[in-house]
This record gives structure tokens, C-alpha cells and sequence, in this order.
């Protein structure tokens, strides 16, 4: 959108070949009589007052399981994801005496055969989505359940330009798409070299978020440090000092993380 010409050339083929990821996320939202009950609740009563509440899996083959699913583009067998019934907390979400309740578990963005297929089975996955949650609740029939809508990963790509491929986190959270390399050690922060254009949102890196955005709303972040005459901040020029070293990849041009490394970050905390 902005022109890929003002983005450094490793940034940009970094970008063309960005890893979405191998999940996303399908929710199935409720309209109830009742708030849900967990099975739970027989021997751990403090569940009903519990807000946010992860289910689905019972061992760590099991979550194993349901990441290959996602990864092979299949509906996943073991569902595991978290919930909550908000109109427990605030009952402005629903009608008085009525609430409404999600549960969001993972799920790949193209299902057994294809993305369209989240629309073209909508009534089958949201059945199926129900039917294992009811599992763990025991109130959840049909009696109780006023009405159901499930957003699919299509939706979420439908409704998110930066979400591709229903990607909730904009890019996989793989080792050279974490930290100094969120989206490319020239680009660390939030700055971009097209002035007044900043990354934001849940893409961007986690360390000290809050301190670098208060400076560039300040005015103390120098968006033109990419241009000809401006010079790189440390933490940009550390990543081009890592791209020289003879041990970086030359497949994936990522620097190794080590000591060098901590130190230049280390500098940057500063």
C-alpha cells in the first residue's frame, strides 16, 4: 500500500515470504438461558466463578494431536481452546436473565480440502464445534441454547486485511519471526521508513512496548533513520552488523542469537 520501493530489500523479501502460521482460530458464540456449567464444578466448585476458562484436551499428546490436524488441514479431532461467558461479568452482553457465551478453539484456515469449505459446512462445523464443548458443559442442549453464530478463520480474514489466512497473530510465532526479527532486525520496532507509518497492533514485538510507543508519540523516534543521510538507531544497525557475520544463514539471512546479540539488545534496554 505505502510502495515496496521504501522498504529495504531484505524487508522485503522477508515479507513475501512471511509464515502465517498453521492455526487460527474458529469461535462459536452463544445465546443462552443460562450461563454454562462445567462438569468441572463437582469437584472444583470455584469454576462457576472462574471468567476465563481453557478446555478441550487432557495430556500433551493430546494438544499434539490437535496442532497436527491443524497443521495437515484437517478439522481437528481434539479440540482445545478457551472461553469465557462474559454476561456472568457484565450482564449488559445479553438481555436481563439471559447470557451469552464463546469458546474459541484452534483450527487451521483451509479445512478438508479448502477454506471456502468453513462456509459451504458452516452448520456442520458449528454442530460439531457444540457438540464438544457439551462434553464439558452439561446445560448447553437445545433447550437452553437461544441461538449460535460460529466465525471461522474466513471470517477472520474477511474482517482483518492484516489477519491473512485467518493468521490472529499476523505471523507465526516461529523463532525468526519473534523479537528483533518481528518483522526483520532493520525494522525492530514500531517505526517504518515511510514517515508517520508505524506497526501496531498484537504484530508488533512485546519488550517495552509500551515505553518505545510513548516515545514515538513524543516525537523522539526519527522515522526518516532509513533514508540515505539518516543513520540507523543501535538496535537497526546491530541487525545489519548480524547479517554480515559469516556464521548467519544464508538461506533464511537471520542473525544468530548469542552473545553479540544480547549485548546489542541489552543496549538497546538502555
Amino acid at each position: 500500500m505505502a510502495g515496496e520501493e521504501l522498504f529495504p530489500e531484505l524487508v522485503r523479501e522477508k515479507a513475501k515470504s512471511w509464515h502465517w502460521g498453521n492455526h487460527s482460530l474458529v469461535t462459536l458464540h452463544l445465546a443462552l438461558r443460562h450461563a454454562p456449567v462445567y462438569r468441572a464444578s463437582a469437584f472444583d466448585p470455584d469454576m462457576a466463578r472462574a471468567y476465563n476458562i481453557f478446555f478441550g484436551m487432557d495430556n500433551i499428546d493430546e494438544v499434539a494431536s490437535c496442532f497436527e490436524d491443524c497443521a495437515a488441514k484437517k478439522f481437528p479431532t481434539v479440540m482445545m481452546g478457551n472461553g469465557a461467558c462474559n454476561s456472568q461479568f457484565d450482564p449488559t452482553y445479553a438481555p436481563p436473565g439471559q447470557h451469552a457465551a464463546f469458546w474459541w478453539p484452534f483450527a487451521p484456515y483451509s479445512v478438508d480440502g479448502g477454506p471456502q469449505n468453513w462456509e459451504d459446512r458452516r452448520a456442520e462445523y458449528t454442530e460439531r464445534v457444540l457438540n464438544y464443548w457439551r462434553d464439558y458443559a452439561s446445560n448447553l442442549d437445545d433447550q437452553n441454547v437461544l441461538g449460535s453464530t460460529l466465525f471461522t478463520p474466513l471470517d477472520v480474514e474477511r474482517l482483518n486485511i492484516n489477519m491473512r489466512q485467518g493468521a490472529v497473530r499476523m505471523g507465526a510465532y516461529v523463532p525468526n519471526q519473534l523479537g528483533i526479527n518481528r518483522p526483520h532486525p532493520l525494522m525492530p520496532g514500531s517505526s517504518t521508513p515511510v514517515e508517520r507509518l508505524y506497526l501496531c497492533g498484537s504484530f508488533v514485538r512485546q519488550w517495552r512496548r509500551g515505553q518505545r510507543r510513548g516515545r514515538l508519540y513524543r516525537g523522539q523516534c526519527d522515522c526518516r533513520r532509513f533514508a540515505p543521510e539518516a543513520r540507523l538507531d543501535s538496535g537497526a544497525a546491530a541487525g545489519m552488523e548480524a547479517l554480515k557475520r559469516p556464521e548467519l544463514d544464508p538461506e533464511k539471512r537471520e542473525p544468530v542469537f548469542g552473545k553479540d546479540h544480547a549485548q546489542a539488545k541489552s543496549r538497546r534496554l538502555t
